[in-house]
């Protein structure tokens, strides 16, 4: 499988000519919003501390976490995602850290660093060996007890533009010329490599297609970092 992560940077190019503020419009927006706050209500998350959201495009999440009072960064493999981000923060007087690393590298954080990681539909962006390396990344930049909410496609593929696409066997959704743009793994499966990882699972679940807008179905996982 070809791993190559570049179609991030070259949709949020795509993203920013056309005059959009970020991958979400308005409506997905509100309900990522209110998916995120029945996550921050889970009582293992602390109401302040320092929280880490993977793959935060434009920051508008990150950016309405910090104005929450957290002490909130953000990582993004496009620069041009980061650059709008910061954009953003500065046009808002809104204080965040934002940066461009790849999730699947070394992260630029000493371990042990945050007290909440939010996986900002990351994960099933992530193939192959990279998903374990991707995982083991947080692990070690989570603090012991710190909480780790993955959200992620699952299960059965439906969406017009990925049922065309998608590979049943390696349950990836390809380019014609063979690159990689989604995994939609089986839920057991994406729960067993969270575990081997090393987290803890405190509990999941998936949401049917059709349900906050997927057309394909959606698994919710909350862990903390024993």
């Amino acid at each position: 499988m070809a791993l190559d992560y570049s179609w991030h940077e070259e949709t949020y190019r795509q993203l920013e000519q056309a005059g959009m503020p970020g991958w979400e419009n308005v409506n997905q927006y509100n309900r990522t919003i209110i998916s995120i706050e029945k996550v921050m209500r889970n009582a293992y998350v602390p109401v302040r501390g320092r929280l880490l959201e993977l793959g935060c495009g434009a920051g508008n999440i990150t950016l309405w976490l910090a104005a929450r009072g957290y002490d909130a960064y953000g990582i993004d493999v496009s620069p041009t995602a980061i650059r709008i981000a910061k954009q953003t923060a500065y046009s808002r007087n809104v204080k965040a850290n934002l940066s461009v690393q790849n999730i699947t590298e070394q992260l630029d954080f000493t371990k042990d660093f945050f007290d909440v990681i939010l996986d900002g539909n990351m994960l099933h962006c992530i193939v192959g060996e990279d998903r374990r390396q991707a995982l083991l990344n947080v692990r070690n930049v989570l603090k012991s007890g710190g909480f780790f909410h993955v959200g992620t496609m699952c299960g059965q593929v439906q969406g017009k533009y990925f049922r065309d696409s998608f590979d049943p066997q390696s349950r990836c959704v390809k380019t014609g010329s063979g690159n990689i743009l989604r995994y939609v793994g089986c839920a057991d499966e994406i729960l067993d490599e969270i575990k081997k990882a090393g987290f803890y699972i405190l509990n999941w679940k998936i949401h049917p297609i059709n349900n906050y807008g997927n057309d394909n179905e959606y698994l919710e996982v909350d862990t903390i970092r024993p």
